[in-house]
C-alpha cells in the first residue's frame, strides 16, 4: 500500500507513469481522501464502479461524470 500526496509533481509524475504501463501495474484500488474523509473511491480500479462522497461539489462531480463516464456511481 502506497499513500501518494497530490503535491509538486507527483500527480504529473503518476500520469505519466499510467501512460507508459497497464492499468494494474499502476494502481489496483484507489482512494481519494482529504484530511481522513474519502472522497473517491475506486475497487478494481479502471474496471468497476467509482463511488464519490456526497459532499462532493455538484460541479466536480460532473466533471468526473465527463471524465468516467458510467463507471461514477
Amino acid at each position: 500500500m502506497f499513500h501518494l500526496p497530490l503535491s509538486g509533481t507527483n500527480l504529473g509524475d503518476l500520469r505519466e507513469l499510467a501512460e507508459r504501463h497497464a492499468e494494474p501495474e499502476v494502481c489496483d484500488h484507489l482512494v481519494v481522501y482529504r484530511e481522513g474523509e474519502v472522497l473517491l473511491w475506486a475497487h478494481d480500479a479502471g474496471s468497476g464502479d467509482v463511488m464519490v462522497s456526497r459532499k462532493l461539489p455538484d460541479e466536480t462531480v460532473s466533471g468526473l461524470e465527463d471524465s468516467l463516464g458510467s463507471a461514477l456511481r
